[in-house]
């Protein structure tokens, strides 16, 4: 049988147009994703800003690092993550760890009402298309690789600011600007001391 034989009886009346869209009548016209940029993510990161809610675009949230996603879903389902934090979970990324999902920790921040749409997840690991809320991920350089997100202090002041009709947007820790060009150049020169250790004959 076909859909709208079994759907008759309920007395809807559902056209294609209700599903489809046309063109002229598109739900959005600006995607469903926006690449951000800022002093935290001079390469960019990713947000799926049709789940993020609107009062989220624009933000100053209060800095919570966690190394791993283990100790960040630990502290959410503790209750150590309150509204207002944004939640960093770095070394996460290819280099890092391999680049594993982080959805749980995002699914746990909007399964509590308090922190759905108050609380800010932004990671150099990935989300998959299932992901909602405020979240921000690929964040890149990625820490493992001397990418500012590893310099981010516990209590520090994010902004997120987001222009959805131009999708543009900044994230932004303004106290990476003065550290974050020697701690790069350390980092570098790290790995370039790294690569130059000859392989074991």
């Amino acid at each position: 049988r076909l859909l709208r034989e079994k759907t008759a009886a309920l007395g809807l009346a559902v056209s294609r147009g209700d599903i489809i869209h046309p063109f002229d009548e598109a739900k959005g016209t600006d995607g469903s994703i926006a690449i951000l940029r800022g002093n935290l993510a001079p390469e960019g990161c990713v947000i799926k800003h049709t789940a993020c809610p609107r009062n989220m675009f624009k933000a100053t949230l209060r800095a919570r690092p966690f190394d791993s996603e283990e100790a960040c879903i630990d502290a959410v389902l503790r209750g150590r993550v309150k509204p207002g934090d944004a939640i960093f979970i770095r070394y996460e990324g290819p280099r890092g760890s391999g680049m594993p999902e982080m959805f749980y920790t995002g699914e746990a921040i909007c399964a509590d009402p308090a922190l759905a749409s108050s609380v800010a997840l932004i990671t150099d690991g990935r989300f998959s298309g299932a992901s909602r809320g405020p979240v921000i991920g690929h964040v890149s350089p990625e820490a493992a690789a001397g990418g500012p997100i590893a310099l981010v202090e516990e209590g520090a002041a994010i902004a997120a600011v987001g222009v959805a009709e131009v999708l543009q947007a900044v994230l932004v820790a303004v106290s990476v600007a003065i550290y974050y060009p020697f701690f790069r150049a350390c980092d570098n020169q790290a790995l370039k001391e790294e690569q130059e250790v000859p392989a074991e004959a």
